[in-house]
């Protein structure tokens, strides 16, 4: 996490929640499963969370399935008083289905007690996020002024375009979609299909 960062389009990472696993084919090359792994050394960050697996040539990067809220990291949005853009879990996914509802939503009252800040959170589980964002809120962390901030920009990321038509059903929760590094530009929801009759 840094008060700095060389993501050109945002102004800083903040990673609340350390860990994650693989959910699609767009995972097979993640940054940050190489990151934390790179990082598993005991007192490291990523210690627990990932690995180096295999020998010489074959060696690989893998989460260990290991999904933790880091109480350290929770408040610290609260501490920068300049406003910035906050790439939330650059290493991680907040919506992993190994979270409670309740940590999700102790992040989500950070966020709501830093309007100064836009947070930009990006999920492949775009399930999860709709059915916590627009779902019933029977959480006790969960309070009706957390429901659809307007500091917070939520997308999903797709490696691919099946996976970004896959997803589009998301698309009202979505402010932006978020196409995948490297992997070629995504159509927008409201671009038509090139072979659509306009």
């Amino acid at each position: 996490m840094a008060d700095r960062t060389g993501i050109e389009w945002t102004d800083a990472t903040w990673n609340p929640v350390r860990g994650c696993s693989r959910v699609s084919e767009g995972c097979r090359n993640c940054y940050a499963e190489i990151m934390a792994a790179r990082f598993s050394q005991p007192g490291q960050w990523g210690h627990g969370f990932a690995e180096i697996v295999g020998r010489g040539d074959s060696r690989d990067h893998r989460w260990t399935g290991k999904v933790a809220l880091v109480e350290s990291n929770l408040d610290l949005p609260l501490r920068w008083r300049t406003p910035r853009r906050i790439f939330v879990n650059s290493t991680s996914d907040l919506f992993h289905e190994a979270l409670e509802d309740d940590d999700i939503g102790r992040v989500f009252s950070v966020m709501a007690s830093c309007p100064q800040h836009t947070f930009q959170v990006l999920t492949k589980r775009a399930d999860r996020m709709a059915r916590l964002i627009d779902g019933p809120k029977n959480h006790q962390a969960w309070h009706p002024r957390l429901w659809h901030l307007p500091n917070v920009w939520l997308g999903v990321s797709v490696e691919d375009q099946p996976s970004a038509d896959a997803r589009r059903r998301h698309q009202g929760l979505a402010q932006a979609p978020a196409p995948h590094p490297d992997r070629g530009r995504r159509r927008h929801r409201h671009e038509p299909a090139p072979d659509a009759e306009l």
